[in-house]
Protein backbone atom coordinates (compact mmCIF):
# COMPACT_ATOMS: atom_id res chain seq x y z
CA UNK A 1 0.00 0.00 0.00
CA UNK A 2 2.79 2.18 1.16
CA UNK A 3 4.49 1.60 -2.51
CA UNK A 4 1.41 2.33 -4.50
CA UNK A 5 1.30 5.77 -2.83
CA UNK A 6 4.96 6.71 -3.12
CA UNK A 7 4.48 5.52 -6.87
CA UNK A 8 1.78 8.31 -7.21
CA UNK A 9 3.42 10.91 -5.62
CA UNK A 10 6.61 10.92 -7.97
CA UNK A 11 4.36 10.41 -10.87
CA UNK A 12 2.30 13.92 -9.81
CA UNK A 13 5.97 15.91 -9.09
CA UNK A 14 6.96 14.48 -12.86
CA UNK A 15 3.49 15.20 -14.71
CA UNK A 16 4.37 19.79 -14.73
CA UNK A 17 7.88 19.00 -15.58
CA UNK A 18 7.23 17.36 -18.89
CA UNK A 19 4.86 19.95 -19.98
CA UNK A 20 7.44 22.35 -19.54
CA UNK A 21 9.35 20.61 -21.82
CA UNK A 22 6.83 20.51 -24.25
CA UNK A 23 6.13 23.78 -24.72
CA UNK A 24 10.04 24.57 -24.53
CA UNK A 25 10.37 22.04 -27.79
CA UNK A 26 7.81 23.59 -29.28
CA UNK A 27 9.49 27.24 -29.27
CA UNK A 28 12.65 26.20 -30.15
CA UNK A 29 10.43 24.38 -33.39
CA UNK A 30 8.88 27.61 -34.28
CA UNK A 31 10.32 30.74 -36.19
CA UNK A 32 8.53 34.54 -34.78
CA UNK A 33 5.29 36.09 -37.09
CA UNK A 34 5.52 39.78 -38.53
CA UNK A 35 2.92 40.57 -36.25
CA UNK A 36 5.77 39.33 -33.42
CA UNK A 37 8.23 41.67 -34.51
CA UNK A 38 5.74 44.66 -34.52
CA UNK A 39 5.06 43.61 -31.37
CA UNK A 40 8.18 44.14 -30.41
CA UNK A 41 9.49 47.87 -29.47
CA UNK A 42 12.87 48.88 -29.21
CA UNK A 43 14.69 49.95 -26.16
CA UNK A 44 14.59 53.96 -26.21
CA UNK A 45 15.02 55.98 -23.31
CA UNK A 46 12.51 59.20 -23.85
CA UNK A 47 13.76 63.00 -23.60
CA UNK A 48 12.22 64.83 -20.32
CA UNK A 49 11.37 67.94 -21.79
CA UNK A 50 12.03 70.83 -19.69
CA UNK A 51 9.02 71.97 -18.03
CA UNK A 52 8.46 75.61 -17.58
CA UNK A 53 8.50 77.16 -14.17
CA UNK A 54 4.87 78.07 -13.61
CA UNK A 55 4.88 81.98 -13.51
CA UNK A 56 8.16 82.74 -14.84
CA UNK A 57 8.30 85.72 -17.43
CA UNK A 58 10.28 85.74 -20.50
CA UNK A 59 13.31 88.30 -20.23
CA UNK A 60 12.92 91.53 -22.50
CA UNK A 61 15.89 93.75 -23.83
CA UNK A 62 16.05 96.95 -22.79
CA UNK A 63 14.62 99.34 -25.15
CA UNK A 64 17.56 101.75 -26.83
CA UNK A 65 19.17 105.38 -25.70
CA UNK A 66 16.46 107.98 -27.00
CA UNK A 67 17.72 109.92 -30.38
CA UNK A 68 15.41 112.30 -31.14
CA UNK A 69 16.91 113.40 -34.41
CA UNK A 70 17.17 110.17 -35.56
CA UNK A 71 20.97 110.39 -36.67
CA UNK A 72 22.86 107.44 -34.56
CA UNK A 73 24.04 109.75 -32.14
CA UNK A 74 22.57 109.23 -29.06
CA UNK A 75 20.45 112.41 -26.83
CA UNK A 76 23.23 112.29 -24.20
CA UNK A 77 26.17 113.48 -26.41
CA UNK A 78 24.37 114.92 -29.09
CA UNK A 79 25.05 118.80 -29.22
CA UNK A 80 21.67 119.54 -31.24
CA UNK A 81 18.72 117.39 -30.75
CA UNK A 82 16.39 118.52 -33.01
CA UNK A 83 18.73 118.71 -35.73
CA UNK A 84 20.36 115.52 -37.60
CA UNK A 85 23.97 115.13 -38.27
CA UNK A 86 25.39 116.16 -41.52
CA UNK A 87 27.90 112.88 -42.12
CA UNK A 88 30.46 114.49 -44.42
CA UNK A 89 33.64 113.74 -42.27
CA UNK A 90 33.82 116.85 -40.51
CA UNK A 91 33.42 116.87 -36.66
CA UNK A 92 30.25 114.17 -37.41
CA UNK A 93 30.69 112.80 -33.66
CA UNK A 94 28.67 116.42 -32.18
CA UNK A 95 25.56 115.63 -33.61
CA UNK A 96 25.26 118.95 -35.16
CA UNK A 97 25.21 119.56 -38.83
CA UNK A 98 28.18 121.58 -40.27
CA UNK A 99 26.73 123.22 -43.26
CA UNK A 100 29.92 125.37 -43.94
CA UNK A 101 33.05 123.50 -42.67
CA UNK A 102 35.74 126.08 -43.35
CA UNK A 103 33.39 129.11 -42.65
CA UNK A 104 34.33 130.81 -45.46
CA UNK A 105 30.31 132.17 -45.84
CA UNK A 106 30.28 129.82 -48.64
CA UNK A 107 28.12 127.01 -48.22
CA UNK A 108 29.35 123.46 -48.46
CA UNK A 109 27.07 122.29 -51.15
CA UNK A 110 28.34 125.49 -53.36
CA UNK A 111 31.60 125.11 -51.82
CA UNK A 112 34.85 123.59 -54.68
CA UNK A 113 36.63 123.63 -51.60
CA UNK A 114 34.78 122.84 -48.42
CA UNK A 115 37.50 122.11 -46.12
CA UNK A 116 39.50 125.04 -47.47
CA UNK A 117 38.85 128.34 -46.36
CA UNK A 118 38.48 131.13 -49.73
CA UNK A 119 40.40 134.19 -48.87
CA UNK A 120 38.45 137.02 -50.08
CA UNK A 121 40.54 138.91 -52.86
CA UNK A 122 38.33 139.81 -55.49
CA UNK A 123 38.59 136.99 -58.25
CA UNK A 124 36.34 133.92 -58.20
CA UNK A 125 35.53 134.28 -54.31
CA UNK A 126 31.99 132.36 -54.72
CA UNK A 127 33.57 129.13 -55.96
CA UNK A 128 35.14 128.88 -52.06
CA UNK A 129 38.39 127.75 -52.93
CA UNK A 130 41.63 129.89 -51.82
CA UNK A 131 43.26 131.40 -54.77
CA UNK A 132 47.00 131.80 -54.76
CA UNK A 133 48.73 134.83 -54.25
CA UNK A 134 48.77 137.65 -56.95
CA UNK A 135 51.27 137.50 -59.60
CA UNK A 136 51.84 141.54 -59.82
CA UNK A 137 52.18 143.84 -56.91
CA UNK A 138 48.74 146.13 -55.76
CA UNK A 139 48.90 149.39 -57.83
CA UNK A 140 45.94 152.38 -57.63
CA UNK A 141 44.62 152.79 -60.71
CA UNK A 142 42.25 155.74 -61.99
CA UNK A 143 40.63 155.25 -65.00
CA UNK A 144 38.36 157.06 -67.53
CA UNK A 145 36.11 154.53 -69.86
CA UNK A 146 34.97 155.31 -73.71
CA UNK A 147 31.93 156.32 -72.22
CA UNK A 148 33.17 159.15 -69.82
CA UNK A 149 32.70 156.97 -66.56
CA UNK A 150 35.38 157.23 -63.94
CA UNK A 151 36.89 154.11 -62.02
CA UNK A 152 39.45 154.09 -58.76
CA UNK A 153 40.45 151.53 -56.22
CA UNK A 154 43.39 149.25 -55.95
CA UNK A 155 44.36 146.77 -58.76
CA UNK A 156 44.85 143.42 -57.10
CA UNK A 157 45.38 140.80 -60.13
CA UNK A 158 45.60 140.70 -63.62
CA UNK A 159 44.13 137.66 -65.56
CA UNK A 160 44.50 136.84 -69.40
CA UNK A 161 42.55 134.68 -71.46
CA UNK A 162 42.92 134.10 -74.93
CA UNK A 163 39.61 134.44 -76.43
CA UNK A 164 40.22 133.05 -79.61
CA UNK A 165 41.59 129.71 -78.84
CA UNK A 166 39.74 126.85 -78.76
CA UNK A 167 40.18 126.22 -75.22
CA UNK A 168 41.32 128.89 -72.67
CA UNK A 169 43.34 128.65 -70.02
CA UNK A 170 43.46 131.76 -67.67
CA UNK A 171 46.49 133.09 -66.35
CA UNK A 172 47.81 135.94 -64.37
CA UNK A 173 50.86 137.71 -66.79
CA UNK A 174 53.41 140.13 -64.76
CA UNK A 175 54.52 141.18 -67.81
CA UNK A 176 52.84 143.06 -71.18
CA UNK A 177 54.22 142.79 -74.81
CA UNK A 178 55.11 146.00 -76.28
CA UNK A 179 56.14 147.46 -79.84
CA UNK A 180 58.14 150.09 -80.38
CA UNK A 181 58.46 152.52 -83.47
CA UNK A 182 56.45 149.30 -85.35
CA UNK A 183 60.44 147.89 -84.95
CA UNK A 184 61.42 146.91 -81.27
CA UNK A 185 59.78 144.35 -79.20
CA UNK A 186 60.24 143.81 -75.70
CA UNK A 187 58.74 142.70 -72.35
CA UNK A 188 57.52 145.33 -69.88
CA UNK A 189 56.75 144.33 -66.10
CA UNK A 190 52.80 145.51 -65.18
CA UNK A 191 54.86 146.92 -62.50
CA UNK A 192 56.37 149.55 -65.19
CA UNK A 193 53.25 150.60 -66.75
CA UNK A 194 52.56 154.16 -65.83
CA UNK A 195 49.76 154.62 -67.76
CA UNK A 196 47.50 153.28 -70.83
CA UNK A 197 45.21 155.06 -73.73
CA UNK A 198 43.75 154.39 -76.64
CA UNK A 199 41.23 156.55 -79.15
CA UNK A 200 37.78 156.14 -79.69
CA UNK A 201 37.51 155.14 -83.06
CA UNK A 202 34.96 155.93 -85.39
CA UNK A 203 32.74 151.89 -85.01
CA UNK A 204 31.93 151.55 -88.90
CA UNK A 205 35.76 152.11 -89.50
CA UNK A 206 37.46 149.84 -88.12
CA UNK A 207 35.22 146.74 -87.18
CA UNK A 208 35.54 143.52 -89.17
CA UNK A 209 33.53 140.52 -89.16
CA UNK A 210 34.14 137.27 -90.82
CA UNK A 211 33.22 133.27 -90.32
CA UNK A 212 35.81 130.85 -88.84
CA UNK A 213 35.79 128.52 -91.94
CA UNK A 214 34.56 124.99 -92.11
CA UNK A 215 32.88 123.70 -89.07
CA UNK A 216 32.13 119.76 -87.67
CA UNK A 217 29.62 118.43 -89.18
CA UNK A 218 26.19 119.22 -87.81
CA UNK A 219 27.58 122.40 -85.78
CA UNK A 220 25.97 126.11 -86.90
CA UNK A 221 28.74 128.67 -88.32
CA UNK A 222 31.13 130.59 -85.87
CA UNK A 223 31.36 134.34 -86.74
CA UNK A 224 33.69 136.56 -84.88
CA UNK A 225 33.54 140.28 -85.17
CA UNK A 226 36.89 142.66 -84.06
CA UNK A 227 36.51 146.25 -83.04
CA UNK A 228 40.13 147.86 -83.15
CA UNK A 229 41.62 149.17 -79.92
CA UNK A 230 45.19 150.09 -79.91
CA UNK A 231 47.00 150.90 -76.80
CA UNK A 232 49.45 153.08 -75.90
CA UNK A 233 51.49 152.23 -72.92
CA UNK A 234 53.94 154.60 -71.13
CA UNK A 235 56.78 152.99 -69.15
CA UNK A 236 58.01 154.53 -65.98
CA UNK A 237 61.00 153.37 -66.79
CA UNK A 238 62.47 152.32 -70.78
CA UNK A 239 65.42 152.16 -72.51
CA UNK A 240 64.02 152.81 -76.26
CA UNK A 241 62.64 156.04 -77.79
CA UNK A 242 59.55 156.32 -79.36
CA UNK A 243 55.77 155.75 -79.08
CA UNK A 244 55.77 152.44 -77.12
CA UNK A 245 52.33 149.86 -78.43
CA UNK A 246 50.51 147.15 -76.95
CA UNK A 247 51.64 144.33 -78.83
CA UNK A 248 49.05 141.76 -77.93
CA UNK A 249 48.19 140.19 -81.05
CA UNK A 250 46.84 136.99 -79.69
CA UNK A 251 43.88 139.59 -78.37
CA UNK A 252 43.50 138.33 -74.76
CA UNK A 253 40.66 139.57 -72.91
CA UNK A 254 42.67 140.94 -69.45
CA UNK A 255 40.37 141.25 -66.90
CA UNK A 256 41.78 143.76 -63.93
CA UNK A 257 40.77 143.13 -60.47
CA UNK A 258 40.13 146.53 -58.59
CA UNK A 259 39.15 146.50 -54.69
CA UNK A 260 37.94 149.58 -53.04
CA UNK A 261 36.41 150.42 -56.25
CA UNK A 262 34.72 154.26 -56.45
CA UNK A 263 32.82 154.35 -59.38
CA UNK A 264 30.86 157.41 -60.86
CA UNK A 265 29.07 156.92 -64.84
CA UNK A 266 26.47 154.86 -66.78
CA UNK A 267 29.17 151.89 -67.17
CA UNK A 268 29.38 151.52 -62.69
CA UNK A 269 26.90 149.00 -62.85
CA UNK A 270 28.97 146.68 -64.81
CA UNK A 271 32.14 147.79 -63.43
CA UNK A 272 30.74 146.96 -60.09
CA UNK A 273 28.96 143.32 -61.27
CA UNK A 274 32.51 142.14 -62.98
CA UNK A 275 34.82 143.66 -59.81
CA UNK A 276 37.04 145.81 -62.10
CA UNK A 277 37.58 146.03 -65.59
CA UNK A 278 37.92 143.38 -68.57
CA UNK A 279 39.60 145.29 -71.16
CA UNK A 280 41.53 144.59 -74.65
CA UNK A 281 44.69 146.58 -75.60
CA UNK A 282 45.06 145.29 -79.47
CA UNK A 283 41.24 144.24 -80.51
CA UNK A 284 37.91 144.25 -79.06
CA UNK A 285 37.28 140.43 -79.89
CA UNK A 286 33.50 138.58 -80.11
CA UNK A 287 32.31 135.55 -81.90
CA UNK A 288 29.25 133.68 -81.82
CA UNK A 289 28.10 130.48 -83.56
CA UNK A 290 25.14 130.96 -86.07
CA UNK A 291 24.19 129.24 -89.54
CA UNK A 292 22.43 133.17 -90.44
CA UNK A 293 25.41 135.27 -90.96
CA UNK A 294 22.72 138.68 -91.02
CA UNK A 295 21.77 137.54 -87.40
CA UNK A 296 25.47 136.45 -86.41
CA UNK A 297 26.74 139.79 -87.75
CA UNK A 298 24.25 141.97 -86.39
CA UNK A 299 23.93 140.48 -82.66
CA UNK A 300 28.49 140.69 -82.80
CA UNK A 301 28.05 144.65 -83.79
CA UNK A 302 25.57 145.22 -80.90
CA UNK A 303 27.99 143.53 -78.38
CA UNK A 304 30.46 145.15 -79.77
CA UNK A 305 29.48 148.79 -79.18
CA UNK A 306 28.50 148.02 -75.55
CA UNK A 307 32.11 146.74 -74.94
CA UNK A 308 33.58 149.54 -76.58
CA UNK A 309 32.03 151.48 -73.77
CA UNK A 310 34.21 150.32 -71.11
CA UNK A 311 37.50 149.95 -72.52
CA UNK A 312 40.43 152.10 -71.34
CA UNK A 313 40.49 155.68 -72.59
CA UNK A 314 42.81 156.67 -70.56
CA UNK A 315 44.24 155.10 -67.17
CA UNK A 316 47.23 155.65 -64.74
CA UNK A 317 48.47 153.46 -62.44
CA UNK A 318 50.88 154.26 -59.39
CA UNK A 319 52.42 151.06 -56.95
CA UNK A 320 51.18 150.67 -53.54
CA UNK A 321 53.53 151.89 -51.06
Amino acid sequence: MRTLLSLLCMLALAAPAAADADTAIDSIGSSPTDDDRMAVKPNKKKKKKKKKKRGAAEETPPPPPPDTDKDGIIDETDGCLEEAEDVDGFEDGDGCPDPDNDGDEVLDADDACPDEAENKDGWDDEDGCPEAAPAIAPMTIDATLMDGTTVKGTLIRIVATDEDSENPEPTEPTELEVIVGDVDELSASWSNVRSLSAKKVKFSDSVDCYSEGVQELGEAMTWECTLKNRTTVKLSESDKKGSHLSNDRKMHRYDLKIDGIECSGDSCETVQSDRGLSIYLYKVLAFVQNDDEYAAVKSLQERLREMQKVQILKATFKPVE
